[in-house]
């Protein structure tokens, strides 16, 4: 099947209309996990992990990798793409492809935030020790 430059322009319009819903789900989705979280008992740890991603050592992999890369800047590109009166291919590829890597860096953090241990209810500085 060949498409005609018409029909290529209507699928890529109506694909970058379901990136776009698409990539505002995945940061409400995201914004509710991350209040989940943060609204956790201290016991659990969620707190812990939410400062972790946003403060902590994985500040720069989460701000900049999964807001950065797989959120802000393939909607901008998106919302510049449908402002423009004839869909540019390249655009389009760039931020289906910045949304894939975003993704994998979002992979990776859920992963590296994941081997964070819990903290105990009770640390060791607590335990009563008799000599």
């Amino acid at each position: 099947i060949r498409l005609e430059d018409r029909d290529r322009a209507n699928v890529i319009r109506w694909l970058t209309v379901c990136m776009g819903i698409a990539i505002l789900v995945e940061s409400f989705e995201l914004y509710s996990f991350l209040s989940y979280l943060s609204q956790q008992e201290p016991i659990k740890g969620g707190k812990l992990v939410v400062h972790l991603l946003t403060q902590g050592d994985l500040a720069p992999w989460f701000w900049g990798g999964v807001v950065g890369v797989a959120l802000a800047l393939p909607f901008l590109l998106a919302a510049a793409s449908l402002l423009t009166r004839r869909p540019i291919p390249a655009l389009a590829y760039s931020y289906f492809g910045l949304a894939l890597i975003g993704g994998m860096i979002l992979r990776f953090v859920i992963v590296w935030g994941g081997e964070l241990k819990q903290p105990l209810a009770f640390p060791p500085s607590m335990w009563p020790l008799i000599f």
